[in-house]
């Protein structure tokens, strides 16, 4: 099974051919920088079946420690199914609890980070699965099995949800936003930043959806800090 790497605009495109129900499907990844506005309207002209901007949480009680996914209040409702499937999926796999036991935070006009999802007009929205302030979660993080499962549980619930194929668009939060802007997100307890792991979950789980499984290469890959920025714009 072959993949074939194509730059472009500060985009990574990766193609790949895989097989669901007996038919030949293409999925396609592309990571999009700039503005989160011009991001999702990058993507919208695209032509992308979903979107999605990866950002872990932070807070200052260290003790804080639950999974959400955030989606605006004009989520369609294959969005706002496709959303719960996958922090549920995260809840179980990680033992982590749920916020407010749903796990799904719907976003108003007025909240923080609807900016960062109202502007795409297709299913969209931005995982928070974990907290880098929390010295439990920021361990998962490092010793690469939470990343790993992270990218695994996103990958498996785009192909579930977007059966079909198509474009898939990846936004890694904070970074990339263009200009002398180096915003990396909380720092992570016990090294790294917030930016750095969101960046190695979102390509790893880049290579599962086109791959479908993870060769010993892609393996390794989840230990090694510095591939995550070999290709940044």
């Amino acid at each position: 099974m072959s993949v074939f790497l194509q730059h472009k605009k500060h985009s990574k495109v990766v193609w790949n051919l895989n097989r669901v129900s007996n038919r030949m499907v293409i999925y396609t990844v592309r990571f999009y920088t700039g503005s989160y506005k011009s991001r999702q309207l990058a993507a919208n002209s695209d032509g992308a079946i979903c979107y999605i901007e990866h950002h872990l949480n932070s807070f200052a009680d260290p003790s804080a420690g639950y999974a959400s996914v955030l989606i605006t209040e004009r989520a369609s409702r294959l969005c706002r199914d496709w959303a719960e499937s996958y922090i549920r999926s995260v809840a179980t796999e990680l033992s982590v609890p749920l916020v407010c036991n749903e796990g799904v935070v719907v976003l108003s006009s007025d909240d923080r980070g609807y900016g960062n999802l109202c502007y795409a007009r297709i299913p969209s929205m931005i995982p928070e699965p974990l907290f880098v302030s929390n010295p439990v979660h920021a361990e998962m993080l490092q010793d690469g099995d939470a990343v790993k499962k992270l990218a695994e549980i996103l990958a498996i619930s785009i192909r579930d949800y977007f059966p079909n194929g198509g474009l898939v668009a990846f936004s890694v939060g904070h970074r990339y936003k263009g200009g002398a802007n180096m915003d990396e997100g909380a720092p992570v307890v016990g090294g790294g930043t917030e930016a750095e792991f969101a960046e190695r979950i979102l390509r790893l789980s880049a290579m599962i959806i086109t791959e479908g499984d993870l060769s010993d290469e892609q393996e390794e890959y989840t230990s090694n800090c510095d591939k995550c920025s070999n290709d940044r714009s």
